[in-house]
């Protein structure tokens, strides 16, 4: 019965995921945003990951964002992650591609309330961009709900990300998103996602669609 209950509600979640999606069609530009990442495991304290990045914009017709980002991640203990990395990035920019050297450090807190999983990544980004280099903060809390669908282990989520800019001195971007996290074997996790980004244009904000897969290898 209580299994029943939980698929019961990871349908309705899945319903308010694309809910939420076809109600922001009149919404400014579409994208999408795709993720191939490998994760070998050292240790139990230790892991390595390699990610791919690759986006397209414009309603999903020009290819403008790529880029490679590798780094440990160390397990403190079961609450707290910590994960320095490096991310090469080409990003298109009236008409050409500028690069951009971005230096990561991720700390994760991990807990558990009930049956929900919580994490609350902060991220603190240096910038080496082509005409200014810069530090950016970003803050985000990521809530999930485990549930078994007969031999599919599952999590959908909701998350919150808001960004400061330390040389504008102001939280100038938020991106919520809705999504649901699988295990498609012991070592694949496929995850897709429906993200809305706000950019703060002055007085305003201006919206992007993104529809986003992340797909995650273990070995």
């Amino acid at each position: 019965m209580r299994r029943k209950k939980l698929c019961f509600i990871l349908i309705v979640f899945i319903f308010l995921f694309f809910t939420t999606a076809a109600t922001s069609l009149a919404r400014d530009d579409w994208q999408n945003w795709d993720v191939l990442s490998f994760k070998k495991n050292i240790n139990e304290k230790m892991y390595l990951k390699l990610s791919l990045h690759n986006r397209i914009r414009d309603d999903m017709s020009e290819y403008f964002f790529g880029g490679i980002q590798i780094g440990p991640a160390f397990k403190i203990n079961k609450y707290l992650e910590i994960s320095p990395s490096y991310f090469f990035i080409k990003n298109k920019n009236k008409g050409h591609f500028d690069q951009e050297n971005r230096w990561l450090l991720d700390i994760n807190l991990k807990w558990e309330v009930s049956n929900f999983k919580i994490i609350h990544r902060n991220r603190i980004e240096y910038r080496d961009l082509p005409s200014l280099n810069r530090w950016r903060y970003r803050d985000n809390i990521k809530i999930g709900l485990p549930v078994k669908c007969r031999n599919l282990s599952l999590m959908p989520y909701l998350s919150e990300e808001i960004f400061y800019e330390e040389r504008k001195d102001e939280w100038n971007q938020n991106r919520f998103s809705v999504g649901v996290s699988m295990d498609i074997t012991r070592s694949i996790n496929f995850d897709i996602y429906y993200l809305l980004r706000s950019d703060r244009s002055g007085a305003d904000w201006d919206e992007s669609n993104v529809l986003g897969t992340t797909l995650t290898y273990s070995f």
